[in-house]
């Protein structure tokens, strides 16, 4: 072997769960390595000493590698030594290419429990078959973890993945908890969902309330499609692969089975949610009156944008041209204010407007004090797992770097809840009137409002002045007016 320059050698060391059984602790691994550099007369500098703990060899994405690579790369080590070849990696093609492409004529690499050398054809040969060795001992590794992992989630224990939103650990090893303020952000946007809106706009609407995430259609859609929300464990998906465990009950059911059913019927595109609530095809995103309002000629109005602004056109012109319809398109923020209007006044007028804002008042009222509840057992749990993550940090079963993580993210729930429970949520401060019912229903709710209130709705354009918008109103106003109520308290008390 060449002569290597003493003060460019270098220590790599890692450990991970999969190694507790072997006994190569970072302690050990570092003890070995610095007696071998003694007896080979080398120096052992601090500096040249990386250690990733924590990280599994089935890649080469690890923090210090990455590092060590680089010193590498500009020349700054001649030389690596590891306690065992399978330090570097597990896998036979990552070795491969790191040693004997990346590191070709760069770097060598030496082993205090085998004999590794990578210059002659015979110590190349060597080290292919320690390799080949290491990545079959990996191989039986995970088929046993996975069989054990399995084998725990059947039994309805969590087999070591982290518990989603709105779940932590349980005080018993493999349970689940519930977070309450999490899992009223679950039960919101099944509610949204069963209700007519869609991902996107339920993960609009929990960016404006301050959930403390950031909030994604993709994430909305993980929720509706997780089944721990419903109690059911699920492991092993990949895919469309089969499923390999399922145990019914594992979690804590945040909603119950009724409203898990009726969001996976939506997501299948069959049934509707609830009574009265629209059918998955009457979700027209930010078009209230598309599909619900007709144009003189009877013809459906639809939705169309064009730029920044808004309109309603007749199906019928759409599709057949101005032979078919002369009606003119209506711009919607002009018929949209139209329709609020009329909807206000009506209620007004006909003296329903006290016995709606009683009703809201009440739920209100009722949602001011969940949500202090929700907080108050928010805090409490966030006490909890607190104190179970130090316990497992001192008793060496969590690595640093995941504890300050989890640390950080327990601080910052923390002071959100405590500012939520000083100032309260501004989703339930005021409660809302008659009058501003409108603002704070999103616009699935508003189209439903309308269904349930009105026989028709016509829109037209004439060519000069504003849109013409008329509304024939229920024949059986105040009992329409009172199953809307019904349904609006009854569906959120069945939530909440």
């Amino acid at each position: 072997m060449q002569a290597i320059d003493p003060a460019r050698v270098a220590i790599y060391i890692r450990w991970s769960t999969d190694d507790q059984s072997e006994g190569t602790t970072l302690a050990v691994q570092q003890e070995r390595c610095r007696h071998f550099l003694l007896s080979q007369g080398w120096i052992c500098d601090e500096s040249r000493i990386y250690i990733d703990d924590g990280y599994s060899g089935g890649n080469l994405e690890r923090p210090a590698l990455t590092r060590l690579r680089a010193d590498v790369r500009r020349g700054a080590v001649e030389c690596v030594v590891v306690y065992k070849i399978d330090r570097l990696s597990r896998s036979v093609v990552d070795i491969v290419d790191l040693v004997l492409k990346e590191w070709e004529g760069r770097c060598f690499v030496r082993s205090t429990t085998e004999e590794i050398n990578t210059v002659t054809p015979a110590g190349k040969m060597f080290f292919y078959l320690l390799i080949s060795f290491a990545e079959y001992e990996r191989n039986l590794i995970r088929e046993r973890t996975m069989s054990g992992k399995v084998k725990r989630a059947e039994q309805g224990f969590n087999p070591g993945f982290r518990p989603p939103f709105g779940f932590v650990r349980g005080p018993s090893p493999g349970t689940f908890a519930v977070v309450e303020d999490e899992a009223a952000v679950v039960r919101e946007v099944f509610r949204a969902y069963v209700s007519g809106e869609g991902p996107a706009e339920i993960a609009r609407s929990l960016g404006r309330a301050g959930t403390g995430r950031a909030w994604t259609a993709l994430a909305v859609r993980r929720v509706l499609a997780n089944p721990a929300y419903a109690g059911v464990l699920e492991y092993g998906r990949r895919s469309r692969a089969a499923m390999l465990a399922r145990a019914e009950g594992a979690f804590p059911a945040i909603v119950d089975r009724a409203l898990w059913e009726a969001a996976q019927a939506l997501r299948r595109g069959r049934g509707v949610a609830s009574p009265g609530a629209p059918p998955p095809r009457a979700r027209p995103g930010p078009y209230l009156l598309s599909g619900l309002a007709r144009c003189q000629c009877g013809a459906p109005m639809a939705g169309k944008g064009a730029g920044q602004h808004r309109y309603y056109c007749c199906a019928r012109r759409r599709l057949a041209g101005k032979a078919a319809c002369g009606a003119r398109h209506v711009p919607a923020g002009d018929a949209d204010a139209i329709i609020a209007a009329q909807v206000r006044t009506c209620l007004s007028s006909s003296g329903l407007e006290s016995d709606l804002a009683r009703a809201m008042d009440t739920l209100q009222a009722s949602r001011r004090a969940q949500a202090e509840a929700r907080n108050r057992r928010q805090l409490s749990a966030l006490a909890a797992r607190r104190r179970r993550l130090d316990a497992d940090y001192r008793s060496g079963d969590l690595a640093a770097p995941l504890y300050t993580r989890e640390l950080a993210a327990i601080a910052r729930e923390e002071q959100e809840a405590q500012a939520r429970l000083a100032h309260g949520d501004p989703k339930t401060t005021a409660a809302p009137t008659a009058t501003d019912l409108w603002e704070t229903l999103p616009i699935p709710r508003r189209r439903w409002l309308l269904q349930q209130i009105t026989e028709s709705v016509t829109l037209f354009r004439p060519a000069t002045g504003p849109p013409s918008v008329t509304i024939a109103w229920h024949r059986d106003l105040p009992g329409a007016v009172a199953g809307v109520v019904s349904r609006l308290v009854g569906l959120e008390d069945h939530l909440s």
